[in-house]
């Protein structure tokens, strides 16, 4: 919603969505969108379309029920105009120069009948055959390329379907015009053309060529390219990619083209070889491609890797239904051998939702994996997250323990960082059962390590904690301190969240000393902040200064900020 206005500010876009059909299924025989893979980008068109009047464009080849309020169009069903214009782009001209009368004409004995039809009659013809649709117009216009003169009894057959309804015309247009065109190619080609018709994305020879002992299928892509029955594109470093499109697709699945053996494990072995190779600009659509021709294949090594990748990816950035998609859907095929990553993502992720039971089921099996592995380090990593969630559940004498068993892995294989961490964990516990003295004296253990191992983000976390401390003990100069010395830390480093959170907290320790004027700087700042990065904590901010306002009126209020400017 932030970057939606903030881009409005600055430009007035036009939103397009090309090729919806990529992210739906067949269902009862009605094709809906694909919500268990691409419940995202559905998400995307709603949240532009709420918080915007910028248009929004929508291109596809069937409805859309999920989206009922939309203004549909029919752009199959071109007006003779447009489609007179497509005519004479290409170079089907030359044949209103050789064609007797349409086939049925009446004949007359007026100056009319010696008359050769036009090539605007020519067009309307082919405009009532093809019920208007310029792909098939394209598919004829290839196929007198080839044959010439031998397409006269393709239009004838076409000039039969005239009475058709309309959308009964078009299919039928499609099918026939593909149909003879398909002829065409050699059974190689053919071959290649199904086998380059299972890729969804855009791929490289090699991807049918691993398909067929490794030959070089460039010369039977480029012949269908020519045919225009395949797509080529050529990136900035002069690869070819090949791909078809989704109505060449469809029309692939209605023809009578032999079966041809595919392999989806090899298929997902040449997109994961594409990302490491780093042969596309566009890696994580290709591990994606990967990882689902790996599901398919029920590869689950192969499955578990990639799968571990992308949940861990998505986590990282934060988009944890993504994540948490990836990762449920590699533990329904990797079952007991699921990776501790993905268990314990998943777990994350589920107490970020609240899930507290679920989240602690997943950490659990994340650290027997731990265990069985002989991976120390993470062992002790999950030890200290089970122990956060005993924290949030409120069991802090089992969260303490836990907590307990993380420091002492730690503190044996010598992981100062992870130890430093610990230390402040434990902290928190103490503090939760006001315990401040020992919380602050853990804290200060952590501070140290972090200073000794230059741990500059784990330091600016423990000064705040320190300064939370004397807060909470009523030690305001103190707090007040350490608040500033966490600030200054965190500019240096660049945290701007942890920049705005001192922030907050030092405008409302001055806040709650009636030190109301003092406070607005930094909560004002704070809250210009949060209002950059999108964070719902300037709710706090705002509240304050809301409150502030109140007490002291709004001309005071201005005053003061216009001072600060």
């Amino acid at each position: 919603k932030y970057l939606l206005q903030r881009l409005g500010e600055h430009c007035s876009p036009f939103f397009i969505f090309d090729n919806l059909e990529s992210f739906q299924v067949k269902q009862d025989g009605e094709w809906r969108w694909n919500a268990e893979k691409h419940e995202d980008i559905l998400q995307g068109i709603a949240i532009i379309r709420q918080y915007t009047k910028h248009p929004v464009l929508l291109t596809g080849r069937y409805p859309v029920p999920e989206l009922p309020e939309l203004h549909a169009s029919d752009l199959n069903a071109v007006d003779f105009t447009d489609f007179f214009k497509k005519c004479w782009q290409l170079p089907l001209r030359s044949l209103s120069k050789k064609l007797g009368a349409p086939a049925g004409a009446a004949k007359t004995d007026g100056p009319e009948s010696a008359r050769p039809p036009s090539f605007e009659d020519l067009a309307r013809r082919r405009h009532r055959a093809f019920g208007g649709n310029y792909r098939a117009l394209e598919f004829f216009d290839e196929l007198h390329t080839q044959r010439g003169e031998a397409v006269f009894g393709t239009l004838e057959r076409l000039d039969a379907l005239e009475h058709a309804k309309a959308e009964v015309l078009r299919r039928m247009s499609e099918n026939l015009v593909f149909g003879e065109l398909l002829t065409l190619p050699t059974p190689q080609e053919q071959e290649a053309l199904t086998l380059l018709g299972r890729f969804r994305i855009p791929v490289l020879p090699m991807a049918l060529g691993m398909q067929r002992d490794n030959r070089d299928l460039t010369p039977a892509l480029d012949r269908l390219a020519d045919l225009t029955l395949a797509e080529r594109i050529t990136d900035r470093s002069g690869k070819k990619w090949y791909y078809v499109m989704p109505l060449v697709r469809d029309l692939l699945a209605e023809s009578k083209l032999p079966e041809v053996a595919f392999l989806e494990k090899t298929a997902g072995n040449y997109h994961q070889y594409i990302v490491n190779e780093n042969l596309s600009t566009d890696a994580l659509t290709e591990l994606a491609e990967a990882f689902e021709w790996y599901c398919d294949a029920l590869a689950v090594e192969e499955v578990n890797e990639t799968g571990d990748r992308l949940c861990n990816f998505y986590y990282e950035i934060q988009q944890f239904r993504l994540s948490l998609d990836f990762g449920l859907r590699t533990e329904k095929i990797c079952g007991e051998e699921t990776g501790g990553r993905v268990l314990s993502n998943n777990g994350s992720i589920l107490q970020v939702f609240g899930y507290m039971d679920a989240s602690l089921a997943y950490k659990l099996k994340a650290l027997d994996w731990y265990k069985r592995s002989g991976n120390i380090q993470g062992e002790g990593t999950l030890l200290n997250n089970i122990s956060q969630i005993y924290d949030a559940k409120g069991d802090y004498d089992t969260a303490l323990a836990y907590l307990q068993q993380s420091l002492k892995i730690q503190q044996e294989i010598g992981d100062r960082q992870g130890e430093g961490t610990t230390l402040n964990n434990i902290s928190q516990i103490y503090d939760a059962k006001g315990d401040y003295d020992t919380a602050l004296a853990y804290l200060q253990q952590s501070l140290k390590i972090q200073q000794e191992i230059g741990d500059r983000k784990g330091e600016g976390v423990t000064l705040a904690n320190i300064g939370l401390n004397y807060q909470r003990q009523g030690d305001n100069e103190n707090a007040l301190k350490y608040y500033g010395q966490s600030l200054n830390l965190q500019r240096e480093i660049g945290d701007i969240r942890g920049v705005a959170i001192n922030l907050t907290n030092i405008g409302a320790l001055l806040f709650n000393g009636s030190k109301l004027e003092e406070a607005i700087p930094p909560l004002l700042e704070a809250n210009t902040i949060f209002n950059k990065i999108g964070s719902p904590n300037k709710q706090v901010s705002e509240s304050y200064l809301n409150a502030i306002i109140q007490k002291i009126g709004e001309a005071r209020y201005q005053e003061i900020i216009a001072g600060i400017g």
